[in-house]
């Protein structure tokens, strides 16, 4: 057997924690992912269990958790799989949930294909597809768009 071509594990990391500062010394971001890991022969890396804090003075803190992802280094794209939520903590109810969602670095934006349930005020929102633009923060569901009003 050759085992030049087998893929196996080259990195395995537990419990990691990141915390990135603005110029004046101010916690903005806290990344937690309970285990990720990488193969020999795969550029990827593999994530279990993300939750990620991003204070914001404009808008307030918001937190984002996936149950799994996938890293593309070189791209520098993120796949979160297995019940995305990505929550307001500053203004009460405000959320939105979605399966799955790719999340492109380098152009700042996300998007999916995915059934999308968005909660705010007093309406929830369900619809298939998402765009988000990063940098306006301005999300759209693309289809199949139903609001229910609360009373």
């Amino acid at each position: 057997k050759n085992k030049k071509n087998e893929n196996v594990l080259k990195v395995y990391v537990s419990d990691f924690s990141q915390w990135t500062f603005d110029n004046s010394g101010i916690l903005t971001d806290t990344v937690h992912i309970t285990a990720s890991h990488q193969y020999t022969q795969d550029p990827r890396v593999y994530l279990s269990t993300i939750r990620a804090i991003h204070s914001d003075e404009s808008d307030g803190p918001w937190t984002l958790a996936a149950s799994k992802g996938v890293y593309r280094p070189h791209t520098r794209e993120v796949w979160l799989q297995g019940g995305v939520k990505i929550e307001s903590l500053r203004e009460g109810n405000n959320w939105l949930e979605t399966p799955r969602l790719k999340v492109l670095k380098k152009e700042n934006r996300a998007f999916n294909d995915a059934n999308v349930k968005l909660s705010v005020a007093n309406s929830i929102t369900t619809g298939r597809g998402l765009t988000i633009d990063l940098n306006s923060k301005v999300a759209q569901i693309l289809g199949n768009v139903e609001t229910i009003y609360a009373e």
